[in-house]
């Protein structure tokens, strides 16, 4: 078996570093989607699932974007309209568990 060149391992190197770094990334990210306020957050991703569906609505006016880069972007804001729902209604459920409804 041959060995690695040494510019080949710096590369696989770097990429498993980045690992620990996107983690941080998410994490940071989360948090901030935590800090949005319920009504607030449960809006924006209520207005995210409701505008979503415009974006097929737009691809027939640009036939030249394949469907899998619309679907990925889809995907992608579905993903985040989630969270902040998920949000919303996390903050909602810990404020009546206490008892402050």
């Amino acid at each position: 078996m041959k060995a690695l060149s040494c510019t080949v391992w710096k590369k696989e190197l770097y990429r498993y570093s980045e690992v620990p770094n996107l983690v941080e990334k998410v994490k940071k990210m989360v948090d901030k989607i935590k800090t949005v306020p319920e009504t607030k957050s449960f809006f924006i991703g209520l207005t995210l699932v409701l505008v979503t569906p415009l974006l097929f609505l737009l691809s027939d006016f640009f036939p030249e974007i394949p469907n899998w880069i619309i679907i990925s972007t889809a995907a992608f804001i579905n993903f985040f309209s989630i969270m902040f729902i998920l949000n919303a209604a996390e903050k909602r459920h810990s404020r009546r568990v206490r008892g402050n409804e």
